[in-house]
């Protein structure tokens, strides 16, 4: 029968201390570089969906600016545009004629977001046709 013969290696308390306390140091920094670079994440994407919704309001009342600059040019040919205040921001309508061919530029803007519109129609007698509705650059 054999006996085994282990050695055990005893290591000084300071040293293992000192390795187990580097160690938590580290997976500690780590842990909250992660956490950091989450929480960044995502206020940036609170930033983009509040960017996005306002933009999405600044449209949706633009386009509700220009149905009425439409309603207006039905009731009266001669309608140059102006300015409509809503309740959250402002439109200006600007109205070119050409003939029967009248251009529509309408700016819309709610808290510093701003939607610009052209939409292009031609006058037969009570009736607007539109030909054309694009947003375009600020």
């Amino acid at each position: 029968m054999k006996i085994f013969n282990f050695k055990f290696i005893i290591f000084k308390s300071g040293k293992r201390g000192m390795v187990a306390l580097l160690t938590v140091i580290i997976v500690s920094a780590a842990a909250l570089v992660m956490a950091f670079s989450a929480s960044m994440l995502g206020l940036g994407d609170m930033d983009m969906g509040y960017t996005a919704q306002k933009g999405q309001e600044s449209m949706s009342m633009v386009n509700g600016c220009a149905e009425e600059a439409l309603r207006q040019l039905q009731f009266n040919a001669n309608w140059g545009g102006g300015t409509l205040n809503l309740m959250d921001g402002s439109c200006m309508i600007g109205v070119l004629v050409n003939g029967n061919n009248r251009t529509l530029t309408v700016s819309g803007t709610i808290n510093n977001f701003t939607k610009k519109l052209q939409v292009l129609a031609t006058l037969n007698s009570n009736e607007v046709l539109v030909t054309s509705w694009q947003e375009i650059e600020n």
